[in-house]
């Protein structure tokens, strides 16, 4: 159950708010893309609202974390494996602290 909320509801969450935060800083879609390891149209997707629904619950637990990752998503380009493990660090501080609320949505 854990990881079908996270792959459902949290990584869309944290795509949105990174895609958005970097567009704001001028990178481009494609740019963007790169970053996150995602297609372009699921870029213009996130940017567009059409995914990443529960941002705003997410952004109210967890912005400084969020914004951090976008931060280091700006100034670096991390290896595939300090990505994996910064999204994984991310989601888990998320999961943990949506709590109740997240295992609720999953049900």
């Amino acid at each position: 159950m854990k990881c079908e909320f996270v792959s459902k509801y949290i990584l869309p969450a944290i795509r949105s708010y990174v895609a958005k935060r970097l567009l704001e800083k001028g990178f481009t879609q494609t740019d963007i893309s790169r970053k996150l390891r995602i297609t372009q149209p699921a870029v213009s997707q996130y940017v567009a609202k059409k995914r990443g629904k529960l941002v705003q619950k997410i952004m109210e637990i967890a912005k400084k974390e969020l914004e951090e990752f976008s931060i280091r998503l700006t100034f670096s380009d991390l290896s595939e494996q300090e990505f994996q493990k910064n999204v994984c660090m991310l989601c888990e501080k998320i999961r943990k602290k949506l709590g109740k609320y997240a295992e609720s949505r999953v049900r």
